[in-house]
């Protein structure tokens, strides 16, 4: 009976049997489409038929089969070699910058609004239009430090001055410096409220859209 010899693949090392004795020849590897030539003479890459002298079944013609018996099979018989899971965009399917990302780098295309950015040409912010954009904040500073020099000055030295001069004893009333605390306090908040908006939130100009 013939024999079924044992083939070992030179470049990925796989085993299989082919359906008949094809050593001295080239073959190719069902496994990785290598071709190589089957070495000649020997005996230990041979199987003999199985017991009570039945022969094992041969594949079809030109088929291969692997070493337990089952038909080699193409790992990948549509060709796909790598899965590309890059998060791509919608409209021109260039890759995103990142997984996070919103826009699309090359075409513009945003990807949570469904619309395209628009093109605009802005003038920058330059020193001058920045100095005078600040500027009513720094005067408004410099009224709330008046401020609170002039509450500090009527609330401590005041009183003493009255009490040297008779005629001015009609100033020396504590509701009339309450109700004078209270309306500094007023400006002082007004204005401190200005500065905090101009120096922290809005700190730059907005910027001139050019035609």
């Amino acid at each position: 009976m013939a024999l079924h010899p044992v083939i070992v693949c030179p470049e990925c090392e796989k085993k299989f049997r082919s359906k008949a004795d094809v050593r001295g020849k080239k073959i190719k590897c069902p496994f990785c489409s290598e071709l190589f030539l089957v070495p000649v003479g020997e005996s230990s890459t041979a199987i003999h038929e199985k017991e009570g002298g039945r022969p094992e079944p041969s594949t079809p013609a030109g088929a291969a089969e692997s070493e337990d018996g089952e038909e080699a099979e193409n790992a990948d018989p549509y060709g796909l070699t790598t899965l590309d899971l890059a998060p791509r965009c919608p409209h021109c399917a260039e890759e995103m910058e990142s997984a996070e990302a919103v826009v699309c780098l090359k075409c513009g295309y945003n990807t949570l609004t469904r619309e395209w950015g628009k093109i605009e040409k802005r003038l920058g912010v330059t020193a001058g239009r920045h100095f005078f954009h600040l500027l009513p904040a720094i005067i408004c500073f410099g009224i709330l430090v008046i401020c609170v020099i002039q509450a500090l000055i009527r609330d401590v030295l005041v009183p003493y001055w009255v009490a040297e001069f008779q005629w001015l004893n009609w100033y020396d009333y504590e509701g009339l410096r309450v109700w004078e605390t209270l309306f500094d306090l007023a400006i002082i908040f007004a204005l401190g409220r200005y500065i905090y908006r101009r120096f922290v939130v809005t700190p730059l100009p907005e910027e001139i859209e050019l035609d």
